[in-house]
Parts: C-alpha cells; structure tokens; sequence
C-alpha cells in the first residue's frame, strides 16, 4: 500500500476540526462533573443520571443524521447541491419533531426518567431539578446537530468546531458563577450548572445558524426547498436513515440498561462508572474524528463512482484505528491516577474507577476498530442494515443479558460487570472484518433518489 497524500491531506482536514469539536464537547461535560463534584457524590451521580439521558437524546439524533450524512457525503461527490439541501432540510423537520417530544417528556416526568437509573430519594430530586432545564435546550442541540453533520459531511468542518469552542468557554465561565454563587451571582447548585449548559447550547445555536447563512453553505436550504422534497425522495431517505437511527436507539437503550445496572447496584459504582464514561468519551476523541472523516472521504469516493479508491481509502482507515487504540491504551493507563484524582470521591469510588479505567483502557484498539469500521466505512457505503445487526446484536443478546446476571442477580462486584460488558467488542471485530473483505457494503445511494429527483439534480448540475 504506497503512501497518498492526498488520502492523509483530505483526512487531516476532517478529523482534526472533528476531533477538537468532540474533545470540546467531551470536556463540557467533564467540566460539568467536575464543578459539580465540588458539591459532593450525590450531586455528581444526578447531574450523571440526567446527562445519561441527554447522551440517549444525541445517539437518537446522532442515529437520525447519521443516516442523512451518508447521502450527503455522496451527493457532495457527485455535485447534487440540491439534494444536499432538501436532506438538510427533511433532517432538520424530523430531529426538530423529535427533540420537542423528548423535551416534553423529560419536562413533565423529570422524576420517573431519573428513577429508572437509580431508587435514591436524593439523586433523583436533584437530578430532576437538572433535566427539568437542561430540557429546554434539546430542541436548539438537535438543530445544531443537523447543520454540523451537514456541514462535516461537504468537508467545512471548522466551523461547528469554532461554535463549540466558543460554546465550552461560555458554559465553564457561567458553570463558575452559578453554581458557587461568584461575582455576585445567586449560588444555585445543580441547577446553575443546567442554566449554564442552556445558554451554552444556545450560543452555539446562534452562531452556527449565522455561519451557514451567512457564508452562504451547501448545507443553507431555503423555504422552497421543502416544496422539492418528494415522496420518492423521502422513501429512499428513510429507507437508509431508518436502520442507522434504529441501530443507535437500540444501542442507546442497551447502554442504558448498563447505567441502570450500576445505579441499583449502588450509588459508588454509578458515580465510577459516570466518572470512566466522561473519560472514555475525552480519549477517543481521535477516533470519533479518523470514523467521520473515513465516512466522508469513502462516502464522496462512491458518490464520484471511484470504487476502488474507496476501498483502499477505507482500508488504510481500518489499518490506523487499532493503532490510535493502542495510543489511547497508553495514555489511559498513564493519566488514570491524575484524573481520578480531580474528583473529590470516597476510597471506595476511587478504587473502583481506577479498575475500570485500566479495563476501558486494554478494551481500545477493539473500540476503535469496530467504530471506524461499522460508523466510517460500513455506514458510508449505505449498509446499514448490516450494521444494525452486528452492532446490536452482540450487545442485547451477550453483553446486557450478562450485566445484569453477574451485576443484579449474581451480585458480582463492579469490574468484574464492566468486564462482562466489554466482552461483546471482540465479536463485533471479527464479524465486522469478514463483513468489510467481502466489500458487499459499498452502494452508491445517489441512485435512488427517484427519477424525478435525478431530474432535478441534473438540472442543478447545469
């Protein structure tokens, strides 16, 4: 395999700015724990709860844009400006639809979402007061999210990482001042660090809707767009979009047993477990950036009809993730001791997040592999429906069965849970790898927009 600059060029240019924006978003929520921490354990493991159910709202929309990313990578290889734009569009309506409902809900039953992660009276009180206003940003996150994937998606990925930076600096200032009560400002706990996140997602809103607009993006649809939208079109849309937003929402709901597990199996090994997720999420921060920028490059390869090039690009992805992994492992085992130490925890809770760190740790070039496989190639080449059942399948059917066999029945202690989980990776390797050789995954999806739609696309092509 000879050296391609251009392969290394185009994918420095995604990832980087994605994997600044995901470090960005990951340290947000670090900084949330942290300062929170400050207030104690039982306000840490409720600000954990409720951004647990924040974290199944973005899979659900990652799911849902995931699925329109993968149009718009091979739409932006074949020059169909227009059909980027009606997807922009339809995805905007269908992420707006759901995140009013999830708001709804978490704004009326804020205490019965927080029960099911765990019975303390206290954490669920306290994490009721969080969601009940972290709530109201749900519907600007699930916009933002639509026009950043958009945006990633025609290679301008620099832009939704200049929101999100502006977005972490104002959320950690505000986070100072409302929680601790500084520079005059009322001290209000929990609920200063959910007033925070609000105006944070919001300023972020703001600029990136002033970005595309004014910048005049591919991604900038127009009201007149809606009215291009066709029935055959929206088919061929949901008929790849729905496997992908599916396959998340069941992988969500998986994770989520996992939190249920470790919640009722105490309120030390959730508040470990919340602490090891927001480190996990801060080192694979590269690998969200080399997944999404394979997705890109490998989804314009299709759409240009450069089968080959795709595959090769595709192939060389494959070849860096579980050497980034391998990167991550020594850098977990390294830093865990520092971070856990930020944290102002019990002994108890201390032992069991180092345990689970160096597990997560030993776990990472499996993770990387399997993500850059499954979201940057199989994904890309539109075989979706593949991805759901491999990537679920090990999950509900191994790895939640065993969680809650060794954690509630068996009541086994903590790492070795977290260890019966991580189990599922190494199935999802190997049926992934013989999955990617056979090259059945690569589709162009530009074909089948309608002919109506390919009509339309001509045209704009002239």
């Amino acid at each position: 395999m000879k050296y391609d600059s251009i392969y290394f060029r185009s994918l420095l240019a995604i990832a980087i700015p994605v994997v600044l924006q995901n470090l960005v978003g990951a340290l947000l929520n670090m900084v949330d724990n942290v300062m929170v921490g400050g207030l104690g354990e039982t306000a840490m493991a409720a600000v954990g709860i409720a951004n647990q159910i924040f974290f199944i709202f973005t899979i659900v929309l990652f799911g849902l844009t995931s699925g329109l990313s993968v149009y718009i990578a091979q739409f932006w290889g074949s020059k169909m400006t227009s059909e980027i734009r009606k997807t922009i569009a339809l995805g905007t309506v269908l992420c707006l639809a759901f995140s009013l409902t999830f708001a709804a809900v978490a704004m009326s039953v804020p205490h019965v979402l927080i029960g099911i992660f765990t019975n303390d009276a206290q954490v669920i009180e306290l994490g009721s007061k969080y969601l009940f206003i972290v709530a109201l940003g749900y519907p600007l996150t699930a916009v933002s999210m639509v026009y950043s994937v958009g945006m990633r998606s025609t290679e301008n990925a620099v832009f939704p990482l200049f929101s999100s930076v502006i977005s972490l600096l104002g959320n950690t200032l505000l986070n100072y001042l409302l929680i601790y009560g500084k520079a005059g400002f009322p001290e209000l706990g929990v609920r200063g660090a959910a007033i925070a996140t609000v105006a944070a997602r919001s300023l972020e809103f703001a600029m990136i809707i002033a970005i595309v607009y004014i910048k005049k993006l591919a991604v900038a649809f127009r009201h007149e767009d809606f009215r291009n939208i066709g029935k055959t079109f929206v088919r061929s849309i949901f008929k790849l979009a729905l496997p992908v937003t599916l396959n998340e929402s069941l992988w969500v709901l998986g994770v989520s047993v996992f939190s249920a597990v470790y919640g009722r199996m105490g309120t030390s090994e959730l508040a470990a477990y919340n602490i090891v997720s927001t480190l996990e999420r801060l080192s694979f921060v590269a690998i969200l950036g080399l997944g999404n920028a394979c997705a890109v490059l490998v989804g314009k390869q299709i759409g240009e009809k450069n089968r080959e090039k795709a595959f090769d690009y595709s192939l060389r992805s494959i070849i860096i993730a579980p050497v980034m992994g391998l990167f991550i492992t020594g850098i977990l085992l390294l830093i865990r001791y520092p971070v856990v130490s930020l944290y102002d925890i019990s002994e108890t809770v201390r032992n069991y997040a180092l345990s689970l760190i160096v597990m997560t740790a030993l776990a990472a070039p499996f993770k990387a592999l399997n993500y850059t496989n499954f979201i940057g190639v199989l994904r890309a080449g539109g075989d979706t429906g593949f991805v759901l059942v491999i990537d679920v399948g090990p999950l509900l059917l191994v790895a939640v069965p065993l969680a809650v066999f060794t954690g509630l029945y068996m009541g086994f202690p903590l790492p070795y849970v977290y260890a019966v989980v991580l189990s599922e990776e190494l199935i999802k390797t190997i049926s992934g790898l013989f999955r990617f050789f056979s090259r059945k995954w690569m589709n162009d999806v530009t074909v089948s927009v309608g002919d109506a739609d390919v009509v339309e696309a001509v045209a704009d092509l002239r």
